[in-house]
């Protein structure tokens, strides 16, 4: 079977980094620290390696000292020094670290190729399934998709960042804001009071509306996306889980063109409603706005 050959041949995988990285470890206690956030447990494509790394990071975690001595009464007390190549194999990875200096491009090696595994058993079992008569093809997709985003989570892992390299971040962009005078430091959302509360929509922030039902609440979003997709010609998209697009684009119209809801859904609009209308129209067409009503949207797939 495909899956089975696919399955047989030699995984990624690279032992000369996996050594390296392991060996840096144990001769510098210093770069522990940067390899931490790059490989966990699993990373290690050789079982011996697997657990070598465990001990390091524990014995780490302790404040102890990573060194030959510690590593090998620690591997004795665990019965895991002999399945790991005895002390001979540790001073071996000391010898063939090639520069310490090297060990997260080492550890990113390690990093990739393990990535690749990950994949390769994934895609094994999203083939297996999909020959299976009883599987669901909707429950399949959404599972794959969401193995597949475990993975581009574990890839996008970035490591940690040292504080001064985020303060002299952090007082560049002050500078700016200085420079700037200005009372909004984000993105109007239209509203006065609002941008004064939060200096406008910020990146990276989530932003919840939150109220009772039939408050407001996506009358008040959808005002923001219009403001920002017309007046600040900004890029904006919605995603529409009750109303569909029709529903969502006659509001904005309405709002756009200050007229009433109820009329322009009965059809009694004047000469001068329909000239509003039409300006309306002309504006939001221009704007950088998107929606996407398809029903039953989960996260993942946002």
């Amino acid at each position: 079977m495909v899956v089975e050959s696919i399955l047989e041949r030699t995984m990624p995988q690279s032992i000369e980094a996996e050594m390296s990285v392991l060996g840096a470890m144990i001769l510098d206690n210093e770069v522990i620290s940067l390899v931490i956030p790059i490989l966990n447990k699993l990373s290690f494509y050789k079982t011996a390696h697997q657990e070598l790394y465990q001990v390091i990071v524990d014995v780490y975690d302790k404040g102890q000292p990573v060194d030959l001595v510690v590593l090998r009464e620690e591997l004795k007390k665990r019965s895991l020094l002999e399945k790991v190549g005895g002390v001979e194999y540790l001073m071996e990875l000391e010898e063939v670290v090639p520069t310490i200096g090297n060990v997260e491009y080492y550890a990113n090696i390690v990093r990739e190729k393990a990535i690749k595994r990950n994949l390769i058993e994934v895609a094994a079992t999203i083939q297996k399934q999909s020959f299976e008569e009883s599987t669901d093809t909707e429950h399949l997709l959404d599972a794959s998709e969401r193995a597949i985003f475990d993975i581009t989570q574990k890839k996008f892992n970035t490591a940690s960042t040292k504080l001064n390299e985020i303060l002299k971040e952090t007082f560049s962009r002050i500078e700016n804001l200085h420079d700037r005078q200005s009372r909004l430091t984000g993105l109007s959302a239209g509203f006065y009071d609002l941008d004064d509360l939060t200096c406008g929509l910020q990146p990276s922030e989530l932003i919840i509306v939150a109220a009772r039902p039939s408050m407001g609440k996506t009358s008040i979003v959808l005002n923001i996306v219009e403001h920002v997709g017309v007046v600040e010609k900004k890029p904006v998209v919605i995603f529409s889980l009750e109303m569909s697009a029709q529903q969502v684009a006659q509001n904005m119209l309405c709002s756009h063109a200050r007229i009433d809801a109820h009329k322009l859904r009965m059809g009694f609009l004047d000469d001068k409603q329909w000239s509003d209308l039409s300006y309306g129209l002309g504006s939001l067409s221009e704007a950088p706005i998107f929606i996407d009503d398809t029903p039953g949207l989960t996260v993942l797939e946002i």
